[in-house]
């Protein structure tokens, strides 16, 4: 009869989803350790036999002392429980709650360590994701309150600024100081309104723009934005097509990609501003854009000679809330705006990078004078 218990109950281990495993604290060695070992190390279990902490292998480095200090503490004898991520040789993660107890067979001098170790990736993961969930609902109401309170005071940054330019009393150099303050007001309130709107549709009336003349315009306060060490050259065609855009938005496009390439260039290098004409087949895949008849298109590229991206990290650069930037600084939501901008504009964006060569961005819009040809 106890031989057919024992067998039962070996065999619902064998069945369970959980690790279940038996040490003699003694040597160390592992007397017993069931199939599900083998699914969540994804490692032979043979090899725990032959060397006992080979289950430290699969332990992600991170976790490794952690786990390496439950295991001393059973080996003295302390029942404990700790949580850690097992890494297998597929690259998947699990995490781990792993559980000890003593259990004794006859005599007191006859002590063994025995142990549940169960996956809780799913309970682990949930809580994150509401978490994020909940986080991103909150950073938008923050962040939209703390935009209209800087919107108010840019207001008064912009107005006495545009107010101090009509004084044809002041000196050249103090006018062009004045012009870029309120250049950069102007783009400081265009970016407060778009995080404000940033989980709304970019909605915006379209009208003429010419992308010479806002490039032209910016430059003085791009040049105060990415400092002395960085040098600002633009490469302007006069043939680059005029588009319909909103000028507003067009500008935090500009101020995206550069503040992203002076961050890339932080021991200074070169920054190029370029327009030109385009054809469709530029961008490289096959979709024409609105309006769009086999022809030309307005092209606007930011370069810079900064640090450059791998492929991993371009496949991931307009997502929101991604930055390769350090914590606290940066919330990854620029790329992303940019995007929507383009798209809201039936325009395309290409990335061109090399890491420790630098970025180039591409942009791709649709010729406004072929609107009414369509």
């Amino acid at each position: 009869m106890r031989t057919l218990k024992a067998l039962t109950l070996l065999g619902l281990l064998e069945e369970s989803s959980h690790v279940y495993w038996v040490r003699d604290p003694k040597t160390m060695a592992v007397m017993y350790v069931n199939h599900a070992y083998e699914s969540i190390w994804g490692r032979d279990r043979g090899s725990l036999y032959m060397s006992p902490l080979s289950f430290l292998d699969g332990v992600h480095p991170a976790d490794r002392q952690k786990a390496r200090l439950m295991f001393e503490k059973t080996m003295r004898y302390e029942p404990n429980s700790t949580e850690f991520r097992v890494v297998n040789p597929d690259g998947s993660v699990h995490w781990i709650r792993d559980r000890s107890f003593l259990i004794k067979n006859g005599s007191a001098r006859d002590v063994y360590v025995a142990g549940i170790a169960e996956e809780i990736t799913s309970s682990r993961e949930q809580p994150r994701r509401v978490s994020h969930a909940l986080g991103r609902k909150e950073f938008v109401l923050l962040a939209g309150g703390i935009a209209h309170d800087f919107n108010n005071v840019l207001t008064a940054v912009v107005g006495n600024g545009s107010s101090l330019l009509r004084d044809s009393t002041l000196p050249n150099n103090a006018h062009d100081k004045i012009k870029a303050v309120v250049h950069a007001g102007l783009l400081g309130k265009g970016l407060a309104k778009e995080l404000m709107e940033f989980s709304k549709p970019v909605t915006s009336e379209l009208f003429i723009v010419d992308l010479n003349e806002l490039i032209y315009d910016l430059v003085p306060t791009l040049r105060d934005f990415v400092g002395r060490s960085v040098e600002v050259e633009t490469s302007l065609a006069s043939d680059v097509p005029i588009i319909r855009g909103d000028s507003d938005q067009l500008r935090r496009v500009v101020l995206n990609l550069v503040l992203n390439a002076r961050d890339a260039m932080a021991r200074g290098g070169r920054l190029t501003l370029t327009t030109c004409q385009g054809e469709a087949g530029d961008w490289g895949i096959q979709r024409r854009l609105p309006y769009q008849r086999p022809g030309r298109l307005a092209v606007m590229k930011v370069t810079d000679t900064g640090c450059g991206m791998d492929l991993a990290t371009q496949a991931q650069i307009f997502k929101p809330f991604f930055t390769t930037k350090a914590e606290g600084v940066g919330c990854g939501l620029g790329l992303c705006i940019v995007k929507r901008i383009v798209h809201h504009h039936h325009g395309h964006m290409n990335v061109w990078s090399i890491k420790g060569e630098g970025t180039t961005f591409s942009i791709y819009f649709p010729d406004a004078s072929l609107e009414r040809l369509s």
